[in-house]
């Protein structure tokens, strides 16, 4: 499962926008992991703010929503706003409902 963030970085606000369900083999998002300075940390669950760094990474690319899953693993891409809800809702997130 996967939160997915709408981003509105220049004042550091972000919506959850819920839950979603994902699927490895048939991502909902595209991985953001090495395409960015801050993302090329091997074990993306050891990352340090791993929220700020996906953020800065998604606004960056001037996306308009980037998402977190398994402890830290950064998604986003031009297309996601039409295609994270494919797998449908999750309620497997940790975290959910958190006020960001």
């Amino acid at each position: 499962s996967i939160v997915i963030l709408n981003l509105r970085f220049y004042d550091a606000v972000f919506k959850s926008i819920g839950c979603w369900a994902d699927s490895p083999k048939n991502r909902a998002m595209e991985s953001l992991e090495g395409k960015h300075s801050h993302l090329k940390q091997h074990d993306y669950r050891t990352r340090i703010n791993a929220l700020m760094k996906c953020a800065e990474a998604a606004d960056e690319q001037e996306l308009k929503l980037f998402a977190l899953q398994n402890g830290g693993q950064c998604f986003g891409g031009k297309n996601d706003e039409n295609t994270y809800r494919k797998h449908g809702p999750s309620a497997e997130c940790k975290g959910n409902n958190l006020t960001l």
